[in-house]
C-alpha cells in the first residue's frame, strides 16, 4: 500500500516529464522544422520553435513546484524523484538543440531541399535562364518571372552571369532575423560549393542557407 501512495504521489511528474520530454523532441529534434521546410514556410519553424519553449517552460515549472510541495511535506523520495526528472527534463532540451543531427535550422533545410526536389521545375527554370535579358548580372522584375518559377512564389530573383558565359538563377526567401534561404539552379556541369550551409538537389541545382 505504501509503494502504491508512493507511485501515485509522483504519478503528475512523470506526466509532466513525458509531456515536455515528447514537446522537445517534436519541437527541437528537427520533426517539426523539417515539416515546415517541406512547406517553405520560415514563419511556420518559429512558431513552433515558440510553442516547444513555451511548453518546456511551463513543465520545467511544474516539476519545480511539485518538488517544493514534496519537499514542504518531507516527501524525501518523491523530492528526489522530482529532481531526477528535472534535470533528465534539461537534458532532453540540450541535447535537441545542441546535437549537431537535430538543429532547428539543419532540419528545416533538407526539408526545404526535398521541397524543391519535389516542386521545382528545374528545366523549365534552366531554359528560361538561357533566355532571359538582364546584363551580365542583377534583379529580375517579378513581371518577367516565368510560371515555372512564380509557382514557387520567391520573394526575389536574381540571374548571375559569370566570365565564362556560364549562368545561374538565384530564388530566394526569408531574410533580416529569420535568415534567407536560396534555390540555385545552374547548368548541370556548374560546381556545387561544398559549404556546411549548402545542400544539392540535383547536378547544378542546390538550396543553401545564409544567417
Amino acid at each position: 500500500m505504501k509503494s502504491w501512495r508512493l507511485w501515485r504521489s509522483i504519478v503528475p511528474d512523470i506526466g509532466a516529464f513525458l509531456v515536455c520530454g515528447t514537446a522537445s523532441w517534436m519541437f527541437f529534434s528537427g520533426w517539426a522544422s523539417y515539416r515546415c521546410g517541406l512547406r517553405n514556410s520560415i514563419n511556420a519553424q518559429m512558431v513552433y520553435c515558440t510553442i516547444g519553449i513555451l511548453v518546456e517552460v511551463l513543465s520545467l515549472s511544474a516539476l519545480g513546484i511539485r518538488f517544493g510541495i514534496h519537499a514542504a511535506a518531507g516527501r524525501r523520495v518523491q523530492g528526489v524523484a522530482c529532481v531526477v526528472l528535472f534535470l533528465g527534463l534539461v537534458a532532453v532540451f540540450v541535447t535537441s538543440v545542441v546535437g549537431p543531427l537535430h538543429l532547428a535550422d539543419y532540419s528545416f533545410d533538407h526539408g526545404f531541399r526535398d521541397w524543391a526536389r519535389s516542386e521545382a521545375d528545374i528545366s523549365a527554370i534552366r531554359e528560361w535562364t538561357g533566355q532571359v535579358q538582364v546584363g551580365v548580372s542583377g534583379n529580375v522584375a517579378e513581371s518577367e518571372w516565368p510560371l515555372s518559377v512564380v509557382t514557387l512564389r520567391p520573394q526575389g530573383v536574381y540571374l548571375h552571369e559569370e566570365a565564362a558565359g556560364h549562368r545561374y538563377v538565384a530564388l530566394w526567401w526569408g531574410g533580416g532575423h529569420i535568415g534567407r534561404r536560396e534555390l540555385v539552379v545552374g547548368s548541370p556541369d556548374m560546381e556545387i560549393p561544398s559549404r556546411q550551409t549548402v545542400l544539392a538537389v540535383e547536378a547544378g541545382v542546390f538550396v543553401e542557407r545564409y544567417p
